[in-house]
């Protein structure tokens, strides 16, 4: 008797506590804690560099742009990838190229070099954070997508935040380029227990084969007991969608009409937070040094910074899940005052740093809500692309950030105007997660609405 076919979407749903998927999330949390911090030892190492090459501090803005347009091109790049040869090899391939190129700058030599090399790692960064998400979501119950990319994004700022305190001790005893070498040879290491540990999407594997051996294995690790040889599995997803994968069919796809107006509008959100959010994370350590604090100080306040978004980065993932984009408007609604007050508080104070931390905590934080809120607007087989092509478009607003701080810079003016200017966008993601949310709760009604009518038209 042939055993009856298996749902994985049930599977997933359904799952107690295993082994499997906690090895999964743990991994991909260690995978985005070296993520953070590679993406960040430029902001560290900045004010090292430029005293070692003396070079103007506004040259830097083209440098910390580099690594975010490799994110872009990395994020767009490895969403399409993963949806077409696997979330496994792409991830295993992101890792590499972050290791590699992070540990060659220590070689770079001149500005143009340092560009170069942050543009490559910036692409393997880039490409692995949505595949992480990607492949996360498809192994966590829906009612815990929220949250469970909330944890993994914590590993990615927690990064950020070590990778200051780090920064701080190793710097002033070995130089800027240990900084590299401290980020480079752990990707390295992880790749080798990602390679080991990491599964493939179940997705991925049925549409290949319906009777995948691999994904037998997988779903007897998820449930604990065996499957029968020659099971064959079913999804939810439509299977016509999954099977175009061309660019523009992605792209369409994306702007459906179901898909149009919510697709728009968090690209728009992503944009504007992460304007504010990379222009202070690049900016930070070097706008604090060029104020009179030594390079440790200025490491220290980025490590702060970093560790209230990690903070306000899992509140924000709790908050979608419960209460969606209408309840994250309170993150940016407070993260724009705070941000822009950064800009009139005086540094010799320890409540400069309590400030940094809660401007940290809004900014940082609800750009994680963000990350938690479009994990749940895509099915399955476009979420990589869908999670990839926000993060890609996102580096819009995280390029502009950067360049924007180093124009100001060089055009002289003065601290507050420099932190106004970061805050403002923070009232366009306020505006966008509103029209998120009302356009959920409408949509959430609209059901009830419409079995209430015929009851109405018999009155």
């Amino acid at each position: 008797m042939q055993a009856q076919p298996i749902n994985v979407a049930d599977v997933v749903a359904t799952q107690s506590r295993n082994a499997l998927v906690t090895r999964l999330i743990v991994i991909s949390t260690l995978l985005m804690l070296v993520d953070g911090f590679d993406l960040q030892t430029i902001a560290f190492a900045a004010p090292s560099i430029i005293a070692d090459w003396k070079v103007d501090r506004s040259l830097f803005g083209p440098v910390f742009s580099a690594g975010l347009a490799g994110l872009m091109v990395g994020s767009i790049l490895f969403g399409y990838l993963g949806d077409r040869l696997g979330r496994r090899p792409t991830i295993l391939l992101a890792i590499a190229i972050v290791g590699i190129f992070t540990t060659a700058t220590i070689f770079a030599s001149d500005l143009k070099h340092l560009l170069g090399l942050r543009f490559l790692t910036g692409i393997g960064v880039g490409g692995l954070t949505p595949i992480c998400y990607a492949l996360c979501i498809e192994y966590t119950p829906p009612q815990r997508r929220g949250f469970i990319i909330a944890v993994i994004m914590f590993g990615y700022v927690l990064g950020s935040s070590l990778g200051g305190l780090l920064a701080a001790w190793i710097i002033p005893s070995y130089g800027w380029h240990a900084v590299f070498i401290a980020g480079g040879i752990p990707a390295l290491l992880l790749l080798l227990v990602a390679y080991q540990w990491i599964p493939e999407s179940l997705e991925f594997l049925i549409r290949r084969d319906p009777r995948s051996t691999q994904a037998a294995s997988i779903v007897s690790a998820i449930t604990g007991r065996p499957v029968p040889v020659g099971t064959a599995f079913t999804s939810s997803q439509d299977a016509q969608t999954a099977a175009d994968t061309s660019v523009i069919a992605i792209v369409r796809s994306l702007f459906s009409p179901d898909l149009r107006l919510s697709t728009a509008v968090i690209w728009l959100a992503y944009i504007a937070s992460s304007l504010t959010m990379f222009f202070l994370i690049s900016w930070m350590p070097v706008l604090i040094e060029s104020f009179g604090r030594n390079v440790s100080e200025a490491a220290i306040a980025l490590t702060i910074l970093s560790l209230g978004g990690a903070c306000g980065g899992l509140l924000a993932g709790h908050i979608v899940d419960r209460y969606g984009a209408l309840g994250l408007m309170i993150m940016p609604l407070i993260a724009g005052p705070i941000a822009a007050s950064l800009g009139y508080i005086r540094l010799d104070t320890l409540f400069y740093l309590v400030v940094v931390f809660v401007t940290g905590f809004f900014v940082v934080g609800s750009h994680q809500g963000l990350n938690s809120t479009v994990g749940k607007l895509y099915p399955s087989e476009r979420r990589a692309n869908g999670v990839g092509l926000a993060l890609a478009v996102a580096k819009f607003g995280a390029i502009f950030g950067p360049l924007l701080g180093g124009l100001l810079i060089a055009a002289k003016v003065d601290r507050s105007t420099l932190f106004l200017a970061t805050a403002l966008p923070e009232i366009v993601v306020f505006l966008c997660l509103l029209i998120l949310g009302s356009r959920r709760r409408a949509a959430v009604s609209e059901p009830a609405f419409q079995a209430a009518t015929p009851i109405l038209d018999k009155r």
